[in-house]
């Protein structure tokens, strides 16, 4: 779960997921301003040194953008404008760092999620959609369990 194109598009489909349980022109909104802000990050491009807390931050925003799905009508529309914000930042900053231009273009269709989420929600089984976000809260939280606890074949240790 290093580099390339995975922990951005599992970022961004949670965005996608998340986005789903709001009206659509809200989300394509949203979703705009994730691709714009994930361009410009990747394009700036953060010093490859900070590789590790990019890292990190990525999978704590898959953790806070899937658990939007919970309670969506109690937030104020700006939550989701910031949400996706903060998805294409650290999509854009992961690939900078540790992927290449093409996987942009694979990461960035995964929020059309919300296309696909939008009827089931509103037909009233938004709770299919719900477990797809809490499978993507387990996947981010051993990424990040293994990122920060020293695991052997993920971190040097003693031996090398």
């Amino acid at each position: 779960m290093r580099g390339g194109f995975l922990p951005p598009a599992i970022l961004i489909a949670a965005l996608g997921v998340a986005l789903a349980f709001i009206p659509l022109r809200r989300a394509l909104i949203a979703a705009g301003v994730m691709a714009i802000v994930a361009l410009g990050t990747w394009w700036i491009g953060p010093p490859a040194r900070w590789i590790e807390p990019i890292f990190v931050g990525c999978w704590l925003s898959v953790i806070a953008t899937a658990a939007l799905v919970h309670r969506p009508l109690d937030l104020p529309s700006a939550s989701f404008l910031a949400a996706a914000a903060n998805a294409g930042l650290w999509a854009g900053a992961v690939i900078a760092v540790a992927g290449k231009a093409s996987d942009l273009a694979i990461a960035l269709p995964c929020v059309l999620l919300l296309v696909v989420g939008r009827p089931i929600v509103v037909r009233g089984w938004g709770i299919g959609v719900k477990v797809l976000a809490s499978w993507l809260t387990a996947v981010a939280i051993l990424a990040t369990m293994v990122s920060l606890t020293p695991t052997p074949g993920y971190k040097p240790d003693h031996m090398e």
